[in-house]
């Protein structure tokens, strides 16, 4: 583990929330060891509105900045994680003219990249690494802007195929990333796309909070069998397929575990009376409802989109020693041996009986040890060991 640098984190996702986000897992594992200031979520002047709407003080204090923006969250021996909240921005993703959109973008970058200085003096950060993670509206134009000694880019979606920004997101990712020092994406679909533009592209998969999930592990067999899936209930899922699951397996309880997006979810809920929605859940509070899941599912359709992704829950299911049934969605190979991959309706089908009926403690805890090897802990050891690298070709550069 790289020890005793300033990092920056700019990051896209809010370090707070009700789901588990890779790079809040990898800079917690950073910060043991290094000072992070992880960048948070730019929220807009409508957040700001909403929170005061609804009375969300503490959400309005920190787009506010009522309290200050700068915040230490988390201290180590050798290391602390700080989190910057910046000034509310005006949402720029509806902007279609080219022009129009950059230099609003810039603007505002400018504005946030200025609170960032601030912080930056505040805490004596010199010579800092900057890792933008899935931010490149905001990273392109404060390029350079903090003495840096590497920039890092960290992809873990396909943003041509993200609705919210694929107007700009695109193009604009794509000139960000031909400047960085170096790439890191989740999926191997992501590595072959983002390589062609980046040659020092490197691959670092999802990880899981083993500790956390593993006390999600039944000892017993199940007499009435609990179906589940954790994550986002959104428009990645076949709904229809949910359905003939819904059908195919009155008997079972079926919970979907997550923050429902998607309205087909709330009709398939009415429809059949074995259908949970349970809404959102922090993660210490998905480990306890996982705990009563004898099979985990990943339902996703197969899309552009899908195709880059490499799903948190796999390892989550895993590592709760849970018998999981998937789509083929994306690459998945290194879980064949662990997982049953479906390649149409009727296979998915016929996989969720022969894992409810085949289940057992010793593959329970087989998965589980398998899925330690993909902790946080080790995927941020290979994500240091991609700065470490990057460090050293910078230097030769220079």
């Amino acid at each position: 583990m790289i020890q005793g640098h300033d990092i920056i984190c700019h990051a896209l996702p809010t370090w707070d929330g009700d789901y588990m986000k890779a790079v809040v897992q990898l800079m917690a594992q950073l910060a043991r060891h290094n000072r992070v200031l992880y960048v948070n979520y730019a929220y807009t002047y409508k957040d700001l509105f909403n929170a005061r709407l609804h009375g969300n003080t503490e959400l309005e204090q920190l787009i506010s900045g009522k309290n200050g923006r700068l915040h230490s969250r988390q201290k180590f021996p050798n290391g602390e994680l700080f989190i910057l909240y910046p000034p509310p921005v005006v949402p720029t993703n509806w902007i279609k003219s080219d022009a129009a959109y950059h230099k609003m973008q810039e603007r505002q970058a400018l504005r946030v990249g200025k609170e960032i200085n601030k912080a930056m003096q505040q805490l004596h950060f010199q010579e800092p690494i900057v890792i933008n993670a899935f931010n490149p509206q905001f990273g392109l134009p404060l390029l350079y802007h903090f003495n840096e000694r590497m920039t890092l880019y960290y992809c873990y979606d396909e943003i041509s195929a993200a609705d919210w920004c694929k107007v700009h997101g695109p193009a604009v990712e794509n000139a960000y990333m031909d400047k960085v020092e170096g790439v890191v994406v989740t999926s191997e679909g992501l590595y072959k796309s983002k390589s062609k533009v980046n040659a020092n592209c490197f691959l670092v998969k999802n990880g899981v909070d083993h500790d956390l999930f593993a006390t999600a592990m039944k000892e017993e067999i199940s007499a009435q069998k609990t179906i589940g899936y954790i994550g986002s209930v959104d428009n990645r899922l076949d709904f229809d397929l949910l359905e003939a699951v819904a059908k195919n397996f009155e008997n079972c309880k079926i919970k979907l575990i997550g923050r429902v997006t998607d309205d087909r979810a709330h009709a398939l809920e009415r429809q059949y009376a074995n259908v949970q929605l349970t809404g959102a859940k922090q993660p210490k509070e998905l480990a306890a409802e996982l705990k009563e899941v004898d099979l985990g599912l990943i339902p996703f359709i197969t899309n552009e989109f899908t195709k880059n992704v490499y799903p948190l829950k796999v390892n989550e299911y895993l590592a709760a020693g849970k018998a999981v049934v998937s789509t083929h969605f994306a690459p998945l190979h290194e879980f064949h041996e662990f997982i049953s991959i479906a390649e149409n309706r009727e296979d998915f089908i016929a996989a969720m009986a022969r894992e409810l009926n085949n289940d057992s403690m010793e593959k329970r805890r087989a998965r589980s040890a398998f899925a330690a090897n993909n902790s946080w802990a080790n995927r941020a050891e290979q994500f240091s060991t991609v700065i470490e690298d990057l460090l050293v070709l910078t230097s030769e550069d220079y």
